[in-house]
């Protein structure tokens, strides 16, 4: 879940995915997305929206994705509120066992295309720390997570040119 706002203006966004392997080396995946915005004395709207992607082993240090995000172009309001629609390739590079660099270009329909770089390492090995930049707003992120069991929990901070420094939480079950 992704909270985002405070008691005037909220939206909330809850992810349910599932990615299994069809082969050694390929992962399909498909995501639902529940988006809910509440803005006080305007009320409020629920949409849903629909991802898929991919992850290929191409050898031990290297694997290559792709997702598309909201294929059903999901809306809230009007056309100018739609949620954003993109298309992500990337590309995984990992010189040591416990260290990764990733590369992905993004498009979004309506915006050019955009890169991000990000690095992630672990330390230990129920915690990974990570940091990237985002190109098209020079934005700056890093962040830490542990595993506990079948629990994922993530921290993250990054730069924002009209918010500052803004903060996320993560918990994920991986069985």
């Amino acid at each position: 879940m992704n909270t985002f706002g405070f008691s005037l203006y909220r939206e909330n966004v809850i992810t349910v995915s599932a990615a299994p392997a069809i082969a050694n080396d390929i992962v399909l995946g498909a995501g639902i997305n529940v988006y809910h915005v509440s803005i006080e004395r305007y009320g409020t709207e629920l949409n849903i929206g629909i991802d898929i992607g991919m992850i290929a082993v191409l050898s031990e240090n290297i694997s290559i994705g792709a997702s598309l995000q909201n294929l059903n172009r999901p809306k809230i309001g009007n056309e100018e509120n739609s949620i954003p629609q993109t298309i992500l390739s990337g590309i995984s590079f990992s010189p040591l066992s416990n260290a990764s660099i990733d590369i992905d270009v993004m498009k979004d329909i309506h915006y050019p295309l955009s890169y991000r770089i990000g690095l992630e390492f672990s330390p230990l090995e129920k915690c990974t720390v990570r940091g990237g930049f985002h190109e098209d707003d020079s934005r700056l992120f890093g962040g830490i997570g542990f595993s506990i069991s079948i629990f994922q929990f993530d921290y993250g901070i990054s730069t924002h040119t009209e918010l500052g420094l803004t903060h996320s939480i993560g918990i994920s079950i991986i069985p």
